[in-house]
């Protein structure tokens, strides 16, 4: 009787088939080598993944050229900076790098999905807001099987949910995987799946990078978000000063001057010049 992850990656085995179209039969496994490849080495030259294939298969350099130019025109592969080559004329190259689409497709290899923070963190092209801290912080808090985990039911949720992989755009996938967090079967989670212990993050800065991040950048930006809202506050408290002496007024006290004059003995403007410094 299969287990529950067995069923889970016969489930993405299928899905794959109809929902990302580089991995369906004919093309399914050379074209999964070549992003596995990427993914777990970086972004390669053209010859870099003939060379590897080559010794296994005895595949043409054609070949390899054909079907790394058609991961780049349906968006799994993009390029990644070039390089010189020691071959021919020794000229720069195009290096190849995973885009999120090429990471979504490749996590139906195990190599990939094993090792998804390693592979985030080797693909230029796989760009999150503070990289280098977010995949600091995830090593820390996860291990790489609760990674793995995480990782494998956000595919299924997202799967299920999409229409086709070559047809959404790259910035509309962060959304996608969203709404696939509904799809995700509640039988499929059980108490082994998750963290078996709350994390204490208060530990993370025992760790020297994290606490040097958090002095360099965490830090001064409370402060200035601190400086910023102050500023706002008092803002807003001059407001509602002038709020309250408008709410005083009545429509024979000539509001306009009593207005202008309190505005002036209180030296309003000054003082809103002076926050707006």
């Amino acid at each position: 009787m299969l287990n529950q992850k067995q069923i889970l990656h016969t489930n993405l085995e299928e899905l794959a088939q109809t929902k990302i179209p580089a991995l369906r039969e004919r093309v399914r496994a050379s074209n999964l080598r070549i992003l596995e490849t990427i993914a777990v080495e970086g972004p390669l030259l053209k010859y870099d993944i003939y060379k590897k294939f080559k010794e296994e298969t005895g595949v043409e350099y054609s070949t390899i050229t054909r079907r790394i130019d058609s991961l780049k025109a349906k968006g799994y592969l993009n390029r990644a900076g070039s390089r010189k080559t020691e071959r021919g004329r020794r000229k720069a190259e195009s290096l190849y790098g995973l885009t999120w689409k090429g990471f979504i497709a490749s996590l139906m290899s195990q190599n990939v999905s094993k090792n998804v923070l390693d592979v985030i963190q080797r693909n230029p092209l796989l760009v999150i807001p503070e990289k280098q801290f977010v995949l600091l912080i995830l090593n820390e808090v996860f291990t790489p099987e609760e990674v793995e985990k995480i990782a494998e039911f956000l595919l299924y949720g997202f799967m299920r949910i999409i229409p086709n992989l070559e047809d959404i755009e790259e910035e509309e996938l962060p959304l996608w995987i969203l709404h696939g967090v509904s799809k995700i079967p509640p039988n499929f989670l059980n108490e082994d799946d998750l963290p078996r212990k709350k994390k204490d993050l208060i530990k993370l800065l025992d760790n020297p990078e994290i606490l040097q991040y958090v002095k360099d950048k965490i830090l001064p930006l409370i402060s200035e978000w601190e400086r910023n809202l102050h500023a706002l506050f008092q803002f807003f408290n001059v407001l509602n000063q002038i709020g309250n002496f408008v709410k005083e007024l009545r429509p024979d006290d000539k509001p306009s001057e009593r207005l202008k004059e309190y505005l002036k003995n209180e030296k309003i403007e000054e003082r809103l010049v002076k926050l707006g410094e």
